[in-house]
């Protein structure tokens, strides 16, 4: 048999990883193994075994008895178990290798110790070896051992393909896992946004038809409060959509200090006692591409871990700088971008994050948080914002020397090339859309309006009657179409939501209407953040696609881009 030198040699499980987030793959560095071997003298022949074949591969710990393996575990980090069955593991060190399997009852070889591996393992592979007992490997892998192999037939190739194999499909079995929760939740949260975005669909129309006709000053100032909140809400939902990506990604150049010093003035009005917070930006940072809300809310989820992580208080610190140092440098799925990183960074002054927990911080649903109020999403979300808007989101920490979270993005030099930006490298906000005045109008537009919530249905139909429109309204496609084919020649324009009951698919309906009269506008709008994918329509806020809870101005505005009000009759 030839001998393999390097692991590269080795043939190894293909991955088929196809739910859009990156895929499963091994931390660089040495294998970390944990050996559970009674005898020392198999545990030397099995460590020779695979330093031979790959000496740079794994780094190998050996511990006699199940007891010691537990404890091991609990303070170490550990990337794969292998244990021999072919014997009981009571840790006296006098096993004499002869691999015939007998038991004594307490041991590994009657697979209760096994079982207790296995718990404190959790989802860490393990291998076992067995003697000549292919039963007891197979009972082994019934309990969730991950491979097993026959003393006679292991050999340092074999031994390391196993175990290399173990993890990787561990890995990509728990990656698999990962999405379908993901995925899970993204459905989920998508429901729920329509929900939530419909009720405040109604709370922000009909505050804003009370803009116009509220009499005092207070008053106006409360609906004006009204409006923020639910602007506030939009703002929760698009979060929570964040991580099931059903979210609308809305990029745009940012200055990143300025989120940095946003989130920063946030935490010191938490008020938290004792409680520092320090700033250590460099002015000189470049514009970043990316979702602000995105942004803001992997900033403050960073923000919250610090101080919960200094409960007796402590110190924050926000830094900001340009990654220019050869291991500031990240693998992106773009490469280096040609300008380089900007680094968003939070540091606290807390215990650090354990060692053994470190490859595992990142990973959904995973909370060192033992009162039930930790979901496990917080800094998978971070990371996942990372990703998506071009960078990485990394730890560094030190044991009693607190921890510092930081978010990799690509930099954008500010040399003018970016439209809209001022001398000064900065980015106006953007004013919001004001609703051009119009005078009442003779002759009227007719407007086919669907929505299947009657509160809603009821402030969007008065928001296009006070701009100059006539209104059928419908609480379904089905009710809608009847009437269309009743009175289609007198309707000028469909205004829809996306998700209504019935048989009829509002979709359905306007490639019906398409048919006839190729021109006619549509308009869609939904709380579930455009994330339908049809053939047909190329959803584009503004265009052809409102987004729940809308301002007046918008919705009236994306109207009239299709259907501007007649002029008056003059004689």
């Amino acid at each position: 048999m030839r001998t393999l030198n390097s692991i590269d040699e080795y043939p190894m499980v293909e991955f088929d990883h196809n739910d859009g987030y990156p895929a499963p793959s091994l931390p660089a560095g040495p294998t970390r193994v944990l050996l559970v071997d009674e005898s020392p003298t198999d545990a030397a022949k099995l460590t020779n075994l695979l330093r031979e074949t790959a000496r740079d591969d794994f780094h190998i710990v050996h511990v006699a008895s199940v007891e010691e393996a537990i404890s091991h575990l609990a303070t170490n980090e550990v990337q794969l178990v292998t244990a021999d069955l072919s014997r009981p593991l009571n840790g006296n060190g006098n096993g004499n290798g002869n691999g015939n399997g007998n038991a004594d009852g307490n041991g590994m070889a009657e697979l209760d110790g096994l079982q207790r591996l296995l718990e404190a393992a959790h989802d860490i592979p393990l291998v076992v070896l067995t003697g000549d007992d292919h039963t007891l490997g197979e009972r082994a892998l019934s309990l969730g051992a991950e491979d097993f192999l026959v003393h006679a037939d292991i050999s340092g190739p074999r031994f390391a393909r196993s175990l290399i194999n173990a993890r990787q499909r561990r890995v990509q079995r728990n990656g698999h896992q990962v999405a379908e929760q993901l995925q899970l939740v993204g459905r989920l949260a998508a429901g729920v946004a329509h929900e939530i975005n419909n009720l405040l669909a109604a709370i922000s129309g009909a505050a804003e038809v009370l803009v116009g006709e509220a009499t005092s000053t207070e008053c106006n100032t409360m609906i004006r409060d009204i409006l923020a909140q639910v602007e506030r809400g939009r703002g929760v939902t698009r979060h929570l959509l964040t991580l099931g990506r059903r979210d609308r990604y809305e990029p745009h150049y940012v200055d990143p200090n300025a989120v940095l010093e946003a989130v920063a003035t946030s935490v010191e009005r938490w008020r938290t006692p004792d409680l520092r917070v320090e700033r250590q930006m460099d002015r000189d940072v470049s514009l970043v591409h990316v979702d602000q809300a995105q942004l803001e809310q992997a900033l403050l989820q960073l923000a919250r871990n610090a101080v919960e992580a200094m409960p007796n208080g402590g110190t924050i610190t926000f830094t900001s700088r340009r990654a220019t140092r050869r291991q500031d440098r990240i693998e992106t799925d773009g490469g280096t971008p040609p300008d380089g990183f900007v680094v968003l960074a939070i540091s606290d002054t807390g215990d650090g994050v354990p060692e053994t927990l470190r490859d595992r911080i990142f990973t959904p649903f995973f909370s060192t948080k033992h009162d039930e109020t930790g979901t496990g999403l917080g800094l998978s979300t971070v990371r996942d914002i990372a990703i998506r808007n071009g960078g990485e989101a990394r730890l560094s920490t030190r044991s009693r020397q607190g921890a510092t979270f930081e978010l990799l993005l690509p930099s954008h030099c500010t040399d003018g090339a970016v439209a809209g930006m001022s001398a000064d490298g900065t980015v106006p906000a953007a004013a919001p859309p004001a609703m051009a005045a119009r005078e009442p109008e003779p002759v009227q537009r007719t407007i086919l309006l669907i929505e299947d919530d009657a509160a809603v249905l009821r402030i969007m139909t008065r928001l296009l009657q006070r701009a100059g429109y006539r209104v059928i309204a419908a609480l379904s496609a089905d009710d809608a179409w009847g009437r269309w084919e009743a009175l289609g020649d007198r309707i000028d324009m469909l205004v829809t939501d996306l998700i209504v009951p019935g048989e009829l698919h509002p979709l359905e309906m306007a490639a019906r209407i398409h048919a006839t009269r190729p021109n006619f506008p549509v308009v869609f709008c939904s709380g579930y953040a455009a994330s339908f994918s049809s053939g047909q329509v190329e959803f584009v806020e503004g265009e052809n696609f409102v987004q729940k809870p809308f301002a007046f101005s918008t919705l009236i505005d994306t109207v009239g881009r299709h259907l501007p009000l007649l002029p008056a009759v003059t004689h």
